[in-house]
């Protein structure tokens, strides 16, 4: 059964219209295109500024990328104005020369050194702006400056400028001297100036409020139809193991050392795990000192798989795993930013592990579409859990389908673009 959205966006048809001569336009009647004219004028356009390279880049990338596809399939018109930093300045181009990415948005990618990215994209903005008039601009934090000539530029066209509030930059005493620490606070006070603002978070929400700024909550995003092509054709990955993927970078934050011991002592009694390392993994996990008897079974434990730059590859990979983790310590950054990956997780049909940290605890239920451990993040919880779910097979298959329900009904990027465009609608 076909659904709404394997037709193209009404957005779309009445863009090509317009781009034609008013005497070639569909319409057999004078009625017809009085008709279509009418939509066009009444067509809402929302101009996207990513200060971060577009379509292919990071969960900033992804996340601009998905609220575009729902606003078009919302009726929007879009376009996404983005900065690749590195490189040598490129010059605006000619008139309608828009890029279109795989999913058929419209973006223009200016590349600029580090030290100019704001004079670019404001040049980009104004070039969008002398295309076309724009109803409406959706800005990405949460740095202040590369955004501001730009934020300046739409407020002087009487434009209103909402912010995506994602990352949260929490307090430490040497971040006083980082620039990017000093420009996150700045974007932080600017925020009360804004006309509205997206909230990834209900500690976002909060702040807002405080600030007087209106809002809308917008938790991570994702494609339910991608997986369910996805994961109809996917092998497992290990026969031989329950194999636990982890997709990140090594840091702290991802508590990257407590799943590399729970691995470790899970191996050492005899329990068939593996960690599947899909991301920048250069140097082996440094075990705490009580765990360094069980380097020995670090080999057996984890496996890297080197990072997975094609979309597609990445989500395969997620389904063709056992179980999936996740974990976050319970710190103000933790509480504010809603994991991205975990949306993509749920919807694989695996069981995720992750810590019940800020807004996850709305959403998910341990035992029922997840399994929940405790912000602390000990080895020991995780390989309770890991036992759990490889002796119960017939269990982690249930949480799996409940998270992928869970997922289709929170997280639909579709669902979450209609209220998007409510939302920006009633801003002007």
């Amino acid at each position: 059964m076909r659904t709404n959205c394997d037709f193209p966006p009404l957005s779309d048809w009445l863009w090509k219209q317009r781009q034609r001569p008013a005497n070639q336009r569909v319409g057999r009647t004078r009625w017809h295109s009085r008709v279509i004219e009418r939509l066009l004028k009444d067509m809402f356009r929302v101009l996207i500024l990513l200060p971060a390279p577009y379509p292919l880049g990071g969960a900033q990338t992804l996340r601009m990328q998905l609220f575009a596809d729902g606003l078009r399939c919302a009726g929007c018109q879009v376009a996404v104005v983005a900065a690749a930093v590195g490189g040598e300045s490129t010059e605006m181009p000619e008139a309608n020369s828009w890029h279109k990415d795989s999913r058929g948005i419209d973006y223009l990618t200016v590349n600029c050194p580090h030290s100019c990215v704001a004079e670019k994209l404001r040049e980009a903005v104004a070039w969008a702006f002398a295309e076309q008039d724009w109803d409406a601009l959706l800005v990405y934090g949460p740095l202040w400056a590369p955004i501001a000539p730009s934020v300046r530029f739409a407020r002087s066209r009487g434009v209103p400028v909402a912010a995506d509030c994602t990352e949260w930059y929490g307090f430490r005493p040497w971040r006083l001297a980082s620039a990017g620490y000093r420009d996150h606070r700045r974007f932080h006070a600017e925020l009360r100036r804004f006309d509205g603002a997206v909230a990834i978070s209900s500690c976002w929400q909060r702040e807002l409020a405080r600030l007087g700024t209106r809002s809308i909550r917008i938790p991570a995003v994702a494609d339910t139809q991608m997986f369910q092509e996805i994961s109809r054709a996917t092998t497992k990955l290990d026969a031989d193991a329950f194999t636990v993927g982890y997709f990140g970078a090594l840091s702290r934050r991802n508590r990257a050392t407590s799943i590399a011991a729970a691995a470790c002592m899970a191996r050492s009694r005899g329990l068939a795990v593996r960690i599947a390392c899909f991301g920048h993994w250069e140097k082996e996990v440094k075990l705490p000192v009580f765990y360094r008897p069980l380097a020995k079974h670090y080999s057996d434990a984890i496996e890297l798989r080197g990072w997975l730059s094609d979309r597609r590859e990445a989500l395969t990979a997620m389904a063709s795993c056992d179980a999936l983790v996740l974990l976050r310590g319970d710190n103000l950054a933790s509480r504010a930013c809603f994991p991205t990956r975990i949306p993509e997780f749920l919807l694989s049909g695996k069981p995720v592990i992750t810590s019940a940290v800020g807004d996850i605890a709305e959403y998910l239920v341990d035992g029922e579409n997840a399994r929940l451990i405790s912000p602390t993040c000990s080895a020991k919880a995780l390989i309770r859990v890991f036992h759990e779910l490889a002796a119960h097979r017939d269990a982690a298959i249930k949480i799996g389908r409940n998270g992928t329900t869970t997922a289709k009904h929170h997280f639909c990027h579709l669902k979450h673009g209609r209220r998007l465009a409510h939302f920006l609608r009633s801003l002007c």
